[in-house]
């Protein structure tokens, strides 16, 4: 079977979940985490990474809660890589508040590996800010910590966040807005192991189906030097709303399927 035909050389493309549900023991929160368990054992089979973001309390927290225990520690024995959401309001946080948050993730959930920042200003003025922050990490988590920024937008041509985040998402919007997105030199420059799309509503992406839609979608972002987009992590969901990740929608499957074409130029073992 072929997944995606126009497709026909292998490049490393990894998946990040905004798991941004709660676990509960019963669908649809179950079904949810049981379907990102499996992902997690087939990126380990095909060879690539299923990043996870996990956001109890939007990360500010000081009780450890024994549903995210659980669910953590399945996704770590999958073989996923676990990260813990902290928002920075673009830079307004005072870095007290957010180092306590990162004591939390570590104290309380030993099995997370690094930390995702959502509401990142990358800019010259707050970049001593988010340096200093992730000393705090790897302070904490030791220095294979992994850190993710998410600043997508035009201040991404402040190049020296690349000694900052592991990866940094370059664009998260709609399937609608990605066509005429044009991407900034921090990602034109990047690795693509630098660099995530997220992609809500995607839907909006004009193409015959599910399947084909993420093939596209995959071809603009790690194949096509014309998009320069230069992405080697992405996450495509048909949610949308205020908070667009709350379920996994309807082509989740088909993403998978495309990136384990991706990398192996095979379909997904099941």
């Amino acid at each position: 079977t072929v997944v995606c035909p126009a497709i026909t050389s292998r490049a490393t493309m990894n998946v990040l979940v905004p798991a941004y549900v709660y676990p509960g023991d019963t669908p649809p929160y179950s079904t949810y985490w049981d379907k990102i368990v499996a992902d997690a054992a087939i990126a380990k089979a095909v060879g690539f990474k299923l990043i996870v973001v996990v956001n109890p309390s939007n990360g500010d927290f000081t009780i450890v809660d024994p549903q995210y225990t659980a669910v953590i520690d399945r996704l770590d024995a999958a073989g996923a890589l676990v990260v813990g959401y902290v928002y920075s309001s673009w830079g307004a946080r005072s870095s007290t508040q957010i180092t306590a948050n990162i004591k939390s993730w570590r104290a309380l959930y030993p099995k997370v590996k690094g930390i995702f920042f959502d509401e990142v200003q990358m800019d010259t003025a707050h970049y001593n800010y988010y340096w200093l922050l992730r000393r705090t990490i790897v302070q904490q988590f030791g220095g294979e910590a992994f850190v993710i920024g998410n600043a997508h937008g035009a201040q991404l041509s402040y190049t020296r966040y690349r000694d900052v985040f592991d990866v940094t998402i370059a664009f998260e919007g709609t399937g609608g807005t990605l066509p005429s997105f044009v991407q900034q030199s921090l990602v034109r420059y990047a690795a693509p192991r630098d660099i995530a799309y997220v992609v809500n509503t995607v839907g909006d992406y004009a193409a015959a189906d599910a399947q084909s839609r993420a093939c596209s979608i995959l071809q603009s972002l790690r194949y096509s030097s014309a998009s320069a987009r230069n992405a080697g992590n992405w996450f495509l969901t048909t949610d949308t709303g205020a908070n667009a990740y709350d379920t996994l929608g309807t082509e989740h499957d088909a993403m998978i399927e495309a990136t384990c074409w991706a990398n192996s130029l095979k379909v997904c073992p099941r």
